[in-house]
């Protein structure tokens, strides 16, 4: 269900004849309609214009749950072409298993990073001195993509 109700501007053209109340009225009960609430008979003027009203209030909803289900429905076949079958007792992949992996992985990599004290968390210098002529040619950082066997992260 939406947290929200449809209420296009051309409403303002169709309901220039209804006082304000009765426009306040009609807003009133479409907020209650779309809400689920119960909405009780309109009274004045804006009993005209109802019927419109809740009809595309309903094209709306209905607009709205189709798109739902369509991006529902691609999520799931998205996260099972990523994740496989989402039957716990088809997988053989564990969190505690990456877990594992991970530690492991950090302390075999923890002397990879090129010219960085680790032990007192200090980032190796890629800025050019102070001192040194400016070159508009050179990057300070390179976008390039890491080798293969390298994984560490800026």
């Amino acid at each position: 269900m939406r947290i929200y109700a449809a209420l296009m501007h051309e409403l303002l053209e169709e309901a220039v004849d209804l006082t304000d109340e009765e426009f306040g009225h009609l807003c009133r009960m479409l907020l209650q309609y779309s809400s689920g609430q119960e909405v009780e008979a309109p009274k004045g003027n804006e009993r005209y214009l109802w019927p419109r009203v809740r009809n595309q209030e309903n094209r709306h909803q209905a607009s709205y749950d189709n798109i739902a289900r369509k991006r529902s429905a691609a999520g799931k076949l998205g996260a099972q072409k990523r994740w496989g079958q989402a039957n716990d007792s088809n997988c053989s992949y564990t969190y505690a298993e990456d877990e594992a992996n991970t530690d492991a992985e950090n302390e075999a990599n923890t002397d990879t990073i090129p010219n960085a004290d680790i032990d007192n968390n200090t980032q190796p210098n890629l800025l050019p001195s102070v001192d040194s002529e400016p070159t508009y040619n050179q990057q300070p950082f390179s976008c390039a993509p890491l080798p293969p066997n390298e994984s560490y992260y800026y």
